[in-house]
């Protein structure tokens, strides 16, 4: 088994290579394929954005695996490894680890959308956030998706609203709430989903940031 590959060799992999030609190993070395944009600008897989819409281009089983991709890096950033039958049964995709699998294919199917990147036979690289669709992307979905991703688009985030949900988020994260569940709270509240997302990223920021211990201001409900 290789080690985990350096974030600076992911570089050298571009999102255009081809369907990996061979099975992953039984074992995969997971590891996070970093961008500062979309860590700026995109989604985390667990989000109400990608659930609702990369969910129709990625289809579930993938929007799935990266779900549990993405909660396993936040736990270990430094990387893990899967089993990749133990995977396949958890994500309801039965054992087999063959070249044409459940699993593999879900697998080449990030691969093919450029949320993830495999490395040789038993290192998988995948995105901790994943950018907003494409035009392109959108036509895949039914119009009242497509007019709803315009409205998350044109959602002014601005405002005293952001800075209450933003607030209310950094208390609950101190509390020690799940942050996309946080999310579906604040949407409950009465904010936009595209705000309650931004606010949950922002309240994760200022507290990785500064700390818990710095004082963000009341944490009244938005």
């Amino acid at each position: 088994m290789t080690s985990l590959a350096p974030h600076t060799a992911l570089h050298e992999h571009p999102i255009s290579d081809p369907t990996p030609p061979v099975a992953p190993a039984v074992y995969l070395n997971v590891v996070a394929w970093p961008d500062p944009v979309l860590c700026q600008r995109g989604y985390d897989p667990r989000s109400a954005y990608v659930e609702r819409f990369w969910l129709g281009v990625l289809g579930p089983s993938a929007t799935w695996l990266m779900r549990r991709l993405a909660r396993g890096l936040d736990e270990k950033p430094e990387g893990f490894r899967i089993n990749l039958a133990d995977t396949g049964r958890a994500l309801g995709l039965g054992e087999g680890t063959g070249r044409n699998s459940a699993v593999v294919r879900t697998i080449e199917r990030a691969c093919q959308f450029g949320v993830a990147q495999q490395h040789g036979r038993d290192s998988l690289a995948v995105r901790c956030h994943l950018a907003p669709l494409t035009r392109r992307q959108l036509t895949r979905l039914p119009a009242s998706l497509q007019a709803a991703h315009d409205r998350w688009m044109a959602e002014p985030l601005e405002g005293e609203q952001r800075r209450r949900a933003v607030a209310t988020a950094v208390g609950l994260l101190r509390r020690g709430e799940d942050a996309w569940a946080i999310e579906r709270h604040l949407a409950s509240w009465g904010c936009s989903e595209p705000l309650a997302y931004a606010a949950v990223a922002d309240a994760r920021r200022l507290l990785l940031e500064a700390g818990s211990g710095d004082d963000f201001g009341p944490t009244t409900a938005a």
